[in-house]
Formats: C-alpha cells, sequence, structure tokens
C-alpha cells in the first residue's frame, strides 16, 4: 500500500530542501504520477527484451499495480481541487 499522500507531503514541507522541491500537494500529486507513469513505460519497454512468458507475467503484474498507483494519486490530486 502507498504511504498517505499527506504523510510524504508532511514530511516533505518540514524539510528545508522539501519545501524548495515541493511547493504544493498538487505538485507533489503531479510529479508521483509522472513517476508512476514513467515506471510503466519502463516496465512495457523491458517486455520487448523478454520471452520467458513467467517473468512477461511477472511485468505484467507490476505494470498493472503501477496503474492502480496512478489512479490513486489521480484520485488524491483530484480531491485536492475540490
Amino acid at each position: 500500500m502507498l504511504p498517505s499522500c499527506f504523510q510524504i507531503y508532511n514530511q516533505m514541507q518540514s524539510e528545508a530542501s522539501g519545501r524548495a522541491m515541493v511547493e504544493n500537494l498538487k505538485s507533489l500529486l503531479e510529479l508521483a504520477i509522472e513517476f508512476e507513469k514513467d515506471t510503466i513505460l519502463f516496465y512495457q519497454m523491458l517486455r520487448s527484451f523478454i520471452d520467458d512468458r513467467g517473468v512477461l507475467n511477472g511485468l505484467d503484474n507490476i505494470v498493472e499495480e503501477e496503474s492502480r498507483h496512478v489512479d490513486e494519486l489521480s484520485l488524491s490530486l483530484v480531491s485536492t481541487r475540490r
């Protein structure tokens, strides 16, 4: 399970470097979503180099999990806009 975005945000806000990098919760969520999408692209790219069905199934499972992370983070992002 993902740590609470609010926990991450609060931790980063308490650190000087975190404040400089992340201005608000919205930007943190947007950054996290982009990271998850990049991760999905990475695992999808790996598929083209692998023939083993078991490994391919494992990669598919990882991509599904990362996609769920995108969905969860996107829902959190929508809730910050209310």
